[in-house]
């Protein structure tokens, strides 16, 4: 009976500390550190210039470095042709102050890191534009394409779960400005990656549970013995 009760604790914390959960990551340009769109508004922006939390661009004097975040008192504004900064997402470019920031190709970058597990459910969808002509790819694949003119609106893209196009470890979601006039240029996305799974950590209640039920089970084989 004792053996009995300590094995039953035992697999009582096993089982917990192998619960996982289902998340979302959210990709979309113009994010500060904790989460939030800068310039939510599409009209002016105090915060325009600002540093966006997660993509980088390659920069104009060589290497790579926060992107900006992009509004219509930014001298790197696409005007009334834009689609508007709104609560999903910014435009993003390399220097909010500088109308001409330098011919294509350059580009921007999201990078986040899948484990095993992830990559059998991993999915990514959302809506993205660019100024003036621009390449979305995943790990090198490409997964949306636009012409030029486009940036009066958001485009749809995704990438299937199960996709070859996740790799195992870090991933490069990559928007690339193809051709461009050396005048107002930016990118705008907002989407998720989905259907993450990650261990749980072991919170101190359920640590608190398990000790509790060793502790039971100790008791009760002391007294089976007659202790």
């Amino acid at each position: 009976m004792k053996r009995l009760l300590i094995l039953t604790a035992a697999v009582v914390l096993v089982a917990v500390s192998r619960t996982s959960w289902a998340g979302t990551l959210n990709l979309s340009t113009g994010q500060d550190a904790s989460g939030n769109i800068i310039c939510p508004a599409p009209g002016s922006c105090a915060a325009q210039g600002s540093n966006d939390a997660n993509w980088t661009v390659d920069l104009q004097s060589g290497g790579t470095g926060p992107a900006q975040v992009l509004a219509n008192n930014s001298a790197d504004w696409g005007g009334g042709s834009w689609v508007a900064n709104s609560s999903s997402s910014d435009w993003i470019g390399r220097n909010a102050g500088n109308c001409c920031n330098g011919p294509a190709p350059y580009s921007f970058y999201y990078t986040f890191t899948l484990t095993a597990a992830d990559l059998s459910t991993a999915s990514m969808s959302g809506l993205w534009t660019i100024d003036d002509q621009g390449i979305l790819s995943l790990n090198g694949n490409t997964i949306s394409s636009l012409g030029g003119g486009n940036w009066g609106s958001l485009f749809a893209f995704s990438v299937a779960a199960g996709s070859s196009d996740f790799v195992l470890g870090v991933n490069t979601l990559k928007m690339t400005i193809t051709s461009d006039d050396d005048f107002l240029e930016g990118a705008d996305l907002t989407g998720t990656l989905s259907g993450l799974t990650t261990a749980t950590p072991e919170p101190s209640s359920l640590l608190l549970f398990g000790t509790g039920m060793l502790g039971i089970a100790g008791l009760f084989g002391r007294k089976l013995l007659g202790s």
